[in-house]
């Protein structure tokens, strides 16, 4: 389920004080709660940040830190500073998987990047870059929503043919 955080309400879900089976849940997979989202981006460590491309998306690996339900990153003048500098939307993503156990989970947040105030407390948070090259330039992606799935256990039994 994607949930506003200004106002704790759900969203596209339809009507917010049916029951929760009355939401549709896609085959395969079961929802976070919010509040594990929330801890599991501030757990994480690197995620992936979508920005609006040309032809497709333009994706980028960042380290990162939850700060006041903001998403901090450290980085350059490139690509991502311009899109704080123009308070793009962004999408914002952490998951992981064991292929050999055939779990997963991920979080997506969706958000407007803009440019952190040098004096704002969001940059005593512990972002350090992992890049060998100039980060110094500080930028958030609020957290307008939040989704979080995790691959439902696979109800089969051992030798009923794979991961499918």
């Amino acid at each position: 389920m994607t949930t506003d955080i200004e106002h704790g309400e759900p969203i596209g879900v339809g009507d917010p004080t049916a029951p929760s089976s009355a939401v549709k849940v896609e085959e395969g997979f079961d929802d976070i709660p919010m509040e594990d989202c929330l801890r599991l981006l501030r757990e994480g460590a690197v995620g992936l940040l979508a920005l609006s491309g040309g032809k497709a998306p333009d994706l980028r690996p960042v380290n990162f830190a939850l700060y006041r339900r903001q998403i901090v990153m450290r980085t350059g003048h490139g690509r991502i500073f311009e899109g704080a500098r123009a308070e793009e939307p962004a999408a914002f993503v952490i998951s992981e998987s064991d292929r050999l156990e055939h779990t997963g989970w991920s979080v997506v947040v969706t958000g407007r990047l803009s440019i952190c105030d040098p004096t704002d407390a969001a940059i005593r948070t512990r972002v350090r870059p992992w890049a060998r090259a100039d980060k110094g330039e500080w930028v958030v992606l609020s957290i307008d929503q939040v989704t979080g799935r995790r691959i439902s256990s696979f109800a089969g039994g051992a030798g009923d043919g794979g991961a499918g």
